[in-house]
């Protein structure tokens, strides 16, 4: 009877899954499969070269946006052995074994009592029966894969249990179509050559050698001369075997021993085995010329690594979404270009210069560790600053041309730069570059910056700004009459009304031109910046929480049940020390990466706003200032992070001690404090939202003002209530410092209170106000 199903896959045959033996119904079973690969030695070299390729490629688990984050490193520390007993590369080498050759992966993930994945086990794909649904699909719930052992199902496996991925799944086939099955007629025609080659050498009727005798001998005659001969060459007399012998006349030799069996065909099986493979055969059949090598071996790089590589991110992608339940991480090749250096400077300089990747990230591309920010020592511009790079020294920049100094202008002997005759020969390519307007400016700085990666960059600026560009030929123009334009008179700037409504002769908020530019606080990235804190802290509250109801819980024979003890009983402080502290080092440098980031983020935008002010004083590098910035929000961070957690920490102490002394009031027993302690609001998702928006709001109006402060054109602050008397998350103090200003102090940070005693924003947890530039020039 035809079955009703509409979007069939295939036609299958009649009670499919009543059949258990793997690949019954497909010609080729899985045991031929690894007889062939195994069998045939140019096969088995060729598919073990091609995963020890896989294993020079280096890889990483990071975040869908590219970053590192606590879970990608737990899963990166797990995957160093998947399967608890093999490294990584025995690992992969094993998947690929059963990719290559049976195109039948299989990872069963084995999981502890509490139903975590413990470790991702490889069984023999040959192993491995598919289920069919009504549909032709594997079924999406019950059993979906049985394992035959011997002739007998030994375990029933449901998709969640067992990863089956396979690379090559055609629609009208239930198994995948490995490279070794493709070749298979190639690989039998083989198989019987090279047995025939062994034969020619060890077995036969035929011997290498026949000699004629006269016609008159007879055959008592040819064993009497047969055995004398023997004797010539037997044990004893093997250095006969070399010596000339005379024989009598009419005896003529007949050479029986075919000539070598190699020929053209050989050849030709080797370049099928190959392309099935992508490998290059060049070391497999006659020489080849440079060019088509080169053809052959980037032909097999895209052609069959590649492909292999995506295949295989698939299947650890799909492992750390559905098994390790963290879809917004990714396993990711880390990529090793293999062009010649010229070409590979040429393209990391483009994408440096357009913004696609930053100089650590170019660094990290050439194998090298990201360079850390240093504190620009501070002193009068243009003078020198010690040299702690080792790199290139702050001495004056010879030219082409012209004779190198040999002293300094005080009389010191000019310190030798160290660098090598590459170096050197590599920076007056690129300076003769750009004083022959080959090279743009900003194109040979960034590749000034990934040649010398430890050099500051003003250092290097100082090499290109003061070359001269030579301007590009052009056809001279005709010579036209123009009459003389006068120029036109510069406009007056309009008075500005000293008033601003605090009664101290600030400009009105009108008239100033940074007071209609406010800082978006609820940027993208500080919105994903605060996001990943509060779920760190979210994690960490409820690590405390768990330890804490589990610490008391098993000393219920301490408490003997009732809570008729004291909160500062010693009983309850060992209890609490147990699993104090709440934050952990891990969680401390998590919390410290998002101050950082949350405070660098607030200086570059604060800069950004203030850029073309900053450009009409021109004191120093915008890129100075940035670094800068930079490495005093590192410094700050460290502060406010620890201060943060030592505050959380204390502040869920005493929360916890009132907990305790209520229950003790209210005659609870331990199990009821422990269901308190579960519900309590010192370990809820809603204290760490609360904590997560404050500390980075903070974090970046901190941001904010130590750009300021590094601007130099800035001299005081304004406090702006967001929403005046109108949103609830406004106070009647913040409502107080409404259009304040106070003056700026060297560090960012107001010099002096604002009206209602706040040293700055926010003044509450939730604050929304911000404080805005007053640029010295309107105070």
């Amino acid at each position: 009877m035809a079955q009703q199903t509409a979007g069939r896959r295939f036609d299958y045959p009649t009670a499919y899954n009543l059949g258990f033996q793997p690949k019954r119904d497909e010609g080729v079973t899985f045991q031929q499969l690894r007889q062939l690969a195994d069998g045939y030695d140019l096969l088995r070299l060729v598919i073990e070269t091609r995963k020890q390729e896989m294993e020079l490629f280096e890889w990483k688990i990071q975040s869908r946006d590219g970053k590192t984050t606590p879970a990608s490193k737990r899963l990166h520390e797990f995957l160093a052995s998947p399967d608890r007993e093999h490294t990584w590369h025995q690992w992969q080498g094993m998947l690929l074994e059963e990719l290559f050759v049976t195109d039948a992966p299989a990872i069963y993930v084995r999981k502890t009592f509490g139903g975590d994945p413990y470790s991702l086990e490889i069984l023999d794909g040959a192993t491995i029966t598919l289920l069919l649904d009504e549909s032709g699909r594997t079924p999406l719930e019950g059993p979906a894969y049985q394992q035959v052992i011997k002739g007998l199902v030994t375990a029933n496996y449901e998709r969640s249990e067992l990863l089956y991925c396979p690379r090559n799944v055609r629609a009208n086939k239930v198994y995948g179509y490995s490279p070794v099955e493709q070749v298979i007629t190639t690989i039998n025609i083989a198989l019987r050559r090279q047995a025939h080659q062994l034969s020619y050498y060890t077995e036969g009727s035929v011997p290498d050698l026949l000699l004629s005798t006269p016609e008159k001998w007879q055959p008592e005659h040819i064993d009497e001369f047969q055995k004398y001969w023997n004797s010539l060459f037997a044990e004893g007399n093997v250095k006969n075997r070399r010596m000339a012998r005379f024989i009598p006349h009419g005896v003529v030799p007949y050479n029986t021993k075919e000539a070598a069996l190699k020929d053209q065909y050989d050849e030709w099986l080797a370049r099928i085995i190959c392309f099935t493979f992508a490998i290059s055969p060049q070391a497999l059949v006659a020489q080849m010329n440079k060019a088509t090598a080169e053809v052959a071996q980037e032909t097999a790089q895209s052609s069959g690594l590649e492909p292999v590589k995506n295949w295989f991110k698939g299947v650890m992608d799909k492992i750390i979404a559905e098994v390790y339940g963290e879809p917004g991480v990714e396993f990711v090749w880390v990529q090793k270009d293999a062009l010649d250096p010229e070409a590979q400077s040429r393209i990391i300089a483009t994408y440096v210069q357009l913004g696609v990747i930053d100089t650590n990230e170019a660094r990290e591309m050439l194998g090298m560790e990201a360079r850390k920010q240093q504190p620009t020592l501070p002193g009068p511009a243009g003078a020198q600053q010690p040299d702690t790079d080792g790199d290139i020294i702050d001495a004056e920049i010879v030219q082409p041309g012209q004779p190198a100094p040999t002293a300094a202008p005080n009389g010191d002997p000019v310190q030798d730069s160290g660098m090598s005759g590459i170096q050197i020969t590599s920076m007056l390519n690129i300076t003769q570059s750009v004083t022959s307007g080959q090279l743009p400016k900003e194109s040979a700085l960034v590749m000034l910056q990934v040649a010398f990666p430890k050099t500051d960059v003003d250092k290097l600026r100082g090499i290109i700004e003061p070359l001269t560009v030579a301007p590009p030929p052009t056809a001279p123009a005709a010579p036209q009459e123009t009459a003389p334009v006068e120029p036109e008179p510069k406009a007056k700037p309009e008075p500005v009304e000293k008033s601003c409504g605090c009664g101290k002769g600030h400009a009105p908020l009108e008239k100033r031109r940074l007071a209609k530019v406010q800082i978006d606080h609820g940027r993208k990235a500080i919105k994903s910046i605060t996001a990943e804190l509060q779920h760190i802290l979210e994690a960490a509250l409820e690590r405390k929480r768990d330890a804490l109801v589990d610490k008391l819980l098993n000393t219920v024979h301490a408490f003997k049940g009732e809570l008729d003890w004291a909160a500062n009983i010693p009983e309850f402080r060992a209890w609490y020390d147990a699993v104090a502290p709440l934050i952990d080092d891990d969680t401390l440098k998590a919390v410290l990466l998002q101050f950082e980031r949350a405070a660098k983020s607030g200086g570059t935008v604060a800069l950004n706003q203030l850029r073309q002010y900053m450009k009409e004083q021109a004191q120093q590098s915008y890129d100075h200032v940035v670094n800068q910035v930079n490495w005093k929000a590192v410094e700050w961070a460290k502060e406010a992070s620890n201060q943060l957690v030592t505050q959380i920490d204390e502040t869920t102490r005493e929360s916890l001690k009132n907990l305790v002394s209520n229950a003790v009031e209210r005659g609870l027993s331990v199990q009821e404090l422990a269901a308190e302690i579960n519900g309590a609001h010192a370990f809820s998702r809603e204290r760490a939202e609360l904590i997560a928006v404050t500390e980075m709001a903070e974090a970046d109006v901190t941001g904010n003002k130590m750009g300021y402060a590094a601007s130099g054109v800035v001299g005081g602050l304004q406090w702006l209530t967001a929403n005046e008397g109108e949103d609830d998350r406004t106070c009647e103090d913040c409502e107080k410092n409404h259009l304040a200003i106070v003056p700026m102090g060297a560090d960012g940070m107001a010099a002096q209170p604002y009206p209602s005693g706040a040293r700055g924003v926010p003044a509450h947890p939730r604050c929304i106000c911000d404080e805005l530039p007053v640029l010295k020039e309107d105070l």
